[in-house]
């Protein structure tokens, strides 16, 4: 009698686990909490067997433009492919406090008044004194959110297929700027952002507000700080098939003239934990149309990485024209042999 209770309690429990594993197995592979008021928005997948990964968006730096701000880590307490959906016990891995959507070198064809014309980036990270520092030179517009095809207009939390982000931000120009903040919007960026499984698809546009001139424009960047310290890179279709290591200094692809197509670059520390950035290379800036031959198509400087888009070839368009990219970044558990 005994022996047929046991079998009968360990035949319960593997109902009770097969129910569940088979219950997961129907549930999206990311789990989402979306704040739509407050501006913030988590997104957690799988990212090895016992980790997920978390994904923080939010309105970052001194424009408080809404952007990435942080990846955490925490532990995954489930056997399966899809993250365990809780949010508590985050470790933060990485904070994002440098622009990853590029900001833009940007002026106006007319009507300089601004306080400080000399060419400098504004938009994302970057303020009146041409740093992380002195008044605002862009102004967050709206943020909306899609989950699984449906608008979030408060909160969510729970399991997705798709999560959409659109937000738009207004830019002053350099000879624009203001030192009190009051300076001329000159530009409109709209960043679309559709997450699924620690990937990112993102797709730019800028509008101009009245004709402007583009001197200089990198649109999706990476942070190799932190977490990504000390790394190698790789660059697709560049000049070499070997890694390129960080910590030796600034590297590039090769010049665009004879390698104009490099479409991917990925970095990857010493633990595997690997970070890619994409770049349609068949569409719009992607094409580098505007980028001087001797220029490098990609490059690493500092403690990033980036693509050149617009540099050395300024690109001067009107209220009824725009510019457009289109790329993806990805955050994921390499192997050893790809090193």
């Amino acid at each position: 009698m005994k022996r047929f209770m046991s079998v009968v309690f360990l035949l319960s429990l593997y109902c009770v686990w097969a129910g569940e594993v088979f219950a997961d197995d129907g549930k999206q592979k990311q789990f989402v909490n979306v704040d739509v008021p407050n501006a913030d928005i988590k997104i957690q997948f799988k990212y090895s067997l016992l980790e997920d990964r978390v994904i923080e968006l939010n309105r970052t730096g001194l424009n408080k433009i809404f952007s990435f701000s942080k990846l955490y880590k925490n532990f995954s307490w489930k056997y399966t492919d899809f993250p365990s959906g809780r949010l508590d016990g985050l470790t933060a891995v990485q904070t994002f406090d440098t622009d990853i959507i590029g900001p833009i070198m940007v002026s106006a064809e007319k009507n300089e008044d601004g306080d400080d014309p000399i060419a400098a980036f504004t938009g994302g990270w970057h303020g009146f004194n041409r740093d992380q520092s002195g008044s605002p030179t862009a102004r967050h517009v709206s943020l909306q959110v899609w989950v699984d095809g449906k608008m979030v207009k408060d909160t969510f939390k729970g399991y997705t297929n798709d999560l959409v982000i659109e937000t738009t931000s207004n830019i002053q120009g350099f000879n624009t700027k203001k030192k009190d903040g009051s300076g001329r919007e000159i530009i409109q960026q709209k960043v679309k952002m559709t997450f699924n499984e620690g990937r990112a698809d993102v797709h730019i546009k800028m509008i101009p507000l009245e004709k402007v001139r583009i001197h200089t424009y990198y649109g999706l960047q990476t942070a190799l700080s932190q977490l990504y310290a000390n790394s190698s890179i790789l660059y697709e279709s560049g000049d070499s098939p070997e890694w390129k290591d960080t910590s030796s200094g600034p590297n590039d692809s090769g010049p665009k003239g004879k390698y104009p197509n490099v479409y991917r670059m990925t970095a990857k520390n010493k633990h595997n934990d690997e970070v890619l950035v994409w770049l349609d290379t068949k569409y719009g800036l992607g094409k580098r149309l505007n980028v001087r031959d001797n220029y490098p198509a990609a490059f690493f400087v500092g403690y990033k990485s980036y693509f050149n888009l617009i540099n050395g070839v300024p690109l001067i368009i009107s209220k009824d024209q725009s510019a457009e990219i289109h790329g993806s970044f990805a955050w994921v558990k390499g192997s050893e042999d790809n090193h």
